[in-house]
């Protein structure tokens, strides 16, 4: 899926690519938000972590025991505001 990004405080798109996966044997989704790498980990609770760049951003989500925590069939529903799509899904 592609998304627009709005960035403050000038308003400029740029054209991101968003991938979700999930690994059944080990039972983690990631949400990739970014082709940055990583150089940290933040873990926001337990078994939910976001990969961080130093800037402070977000390059991705990892969910572990990802089926314990939710519906799986929710990672691949989204709800957009079609304003902000570039591209087509």
């Amino acid at each position: 899926m592609k998304i627009a990004l709005l960035s403050s405080p000038h308003i400029r798109y740029e054209e991101v690519e968003m991938k979700i996966t999930y690994d059944k044997e080990v039972d983690a989704a990631y949400i990739k938000m970014s082709d940055g790498q990583p150089t940290g980990v933040i873990e926001i609770a337990e078994g939910v972590n976001l990969d961080m760049t130093e800037d402070g951003q977000i390059i991705g989500i990892e969910i572990l025991d990802a089926t314990k925590k939710f519906p799986l069939q929710t990672l691949f529903c989204c709800e957009y505001e079609p304003q902000f799509m570039v591209g087509e899904a």
